[in-house]
């Protein structure tokens, strides 16, 4: 025991020196046997204080020894336990502890309800419900630069296979990226946008009458820190099964400008974005049957009747879709417009109708502070960060928003109509993944063909209102 008291000969050497003072003090009125007692109850009291030094160095040596059995055991637990980390946010994603692989499980859920009415009492019993969209899916990456995208749509009564590819960005290609399998073609910035992030319920009407869509085709691309260009071949979607089933080509570039230099790209509330895109189909195949259909609904999906429709039109050979797209981010205030044209082609001896165009421009402010967040790479629009949501005590986000959008179906032989729909709406963003929305429409339509959507004169006037209620994880 005495190896391990260093400071007691400096503790004896005051008590010594302690009693030595009090015996010089007192040496008149003490004797030798009162003198001996004090440096003995000192001894005593300096043995005792050894004794508990020993006691606490013998603990301090146990607890360290049981420090490093438990960290020789939390390091077999780690050697031994599965090669899986997994973390919610919302929806869960399991991951390797090196980072080598990750699987996230996605989905969406979109409830909608609404009701039209119109001056020819055409829609006056459409009204209803339905699961908008109600997906389920994974993506996820594995080694260095490949990674994957499959999901499925349940709602609407059809299990529609949406996005389902894989995808290459590795430094063997890097800044480009290779895709293969089904996805959205590379058009339109309403188009590209997850519907998840739009503004309004549903896209405008260049993007739905114009038939931008999902489909099989190898693809690939380039993108920077502001930029970024896409171009791809495609066959059918997968719903289409058809032996000779054609072919498109489409491609798009775009680049966005930041007022505030070195701003963080992703997060930032200033941002002007430009961009064109271009695409052409083939109909002589079997998909098409060398004809065509145009048509558009007055923006609410939850109907089934189309306002304007050019009906098939025969004699088919091929359609170029051409695009313009530009937005401004300005804090809590946007501005986003886009202008299309469609050139069809005919055949034996049909003219071709090569202008059927549309476009719109639409504006919204967050009456919260928050703004719509862009992504320079992919040149859309991704999700909104909600300042105060409603589960740490606030609000959530307010936006309101209104639009103006026109689609003109007429030219050279070809007779569908044309509209311009005149759309407000307010959002309530409950937090990052929760939003509810309030639209209301009205849509003039005119010089639109006999059909049963424009039944006096080729022109009605449709009213009415819809609302969603959406998660996403």
């Amino acid at each position: 025991m005495t190896g391990r008291r260093g400071p007691l000969p400096l503790t004896v050497a005051a008590a010594v020196l302690s009693t030595a003072c009090l015996g010089a003090r007192d040496v008149r009125a003490q004797s030798n046997e009162e003198l001996m007692a004090i440096i003995r109850e000192q001894q005593r009291q300096i043995d005792e204080l050894s004794r508990k030094v020993d006691a606490l160095t013998g603990q301090t040596q146990a607890a360290e020894e049981k420090a490093e059995a438990a960290t020789e055991t939390a390091q077999k637990v780690e050697e031994t336990a599965p090669d899986i980390r997994v973390k919610w946010a919302p929806g869960p994603t399991f991951s390797s502890k090196d980072g080598s692989w990750s699987v996230h499980v996605r989905g969406r859920l979109f409830v909608d309800g609404g009701a039209l009415g119109d001056d020819d009492d055409l829609y006056k019993n459409d009204n209803g419900v339905e699961l908008r969209a109600a997906r389920l899916g994974i993506e996820g990456d594995f080694y260095e630069g490949w990674s994957y995208k499959f999901e499925t749509d349940f709602g609407l009564g059809d299990v529609d296979v949406k996005d389902a590819y894989i995808e290459y960005d590795g430094e063997l290609v890097d800044p480009a990226y290779v895709r293969v399998g089904q996805y959205k073609v590379p058009n339109s910035l309403d188009w590209l946008t997850s519907n998840r992030f739009l503004t309004f319920m549903e896209r405008s009407a260049i993007v739905d009458a114009f038939e931008l869509d999902r489909q099989i085709g190898l693809g690939t691309g380039a993108s920077g820190e502001d930029w970024g260009a896409d171009v791809g071949v495609f066959g059918q979607n997968a719903a289409d099964v058809n032996d000779n089933e054609g072919y498109a080509l489409a491609a798009r570039g775009h680049y966005a400008f930041f007022p505030v230099p070195k701003e963080a790209a992703e997060d930032s509330g200033q941002v002007v974005h430009l961009g064109a895109s271009a695409r052409y189909r083939n109909f002589d195949n079997d998909t098409f049957g060398s004809e065509v259909t145009y048509r558009q609904r007055p923006f609410f999906h939850f109907t089934g009747t189309r306002s304007v429709d050019t009906g098939s039109i025969p004699d088919s050979e091929g359609d170029v879709w051409v695009g313009g797209e530009f937005a401004w981010v300005n804090g809590p205030f946007s501005l986003q417009s886009e202008v299309a044209n469609t050139a069809l082609q005919r055949k034996n001896g049909e003219d071709d109708a090569n202008n059927l165009w549309g476009g719109y421009l639409s504006a919204s402010y967050f009456l919260t502070g928050e703004h719509r967040n862009y992504d320079p790479a992919a040149g859309a629009f991704d999700r909104v960060e909600v300042i105060n949501p409603l589960q740490k005590g606030g609000f959530g986000a307010w936006e309101v928003a209104a639009r103006a959008d026109y689609i003109d179906l007429n030219d050279e032989g070809v007779k569908g109509g044309e509209q311009i729909s005149y759309i407000g709406g307010v959002n309530w963003y409950v937090n990052d993944y929760v939003r509810f929305m309030l639209d209301g429409a009205v849509t003039q339509v005119f010089n639109a063909r006999d059909t049963e959507a424009a039944v006096t004169g080729s022109e009605n006037l449709i009213y009415g209102g819809g609302v969603r209620a959406q998660v996403d994880w």
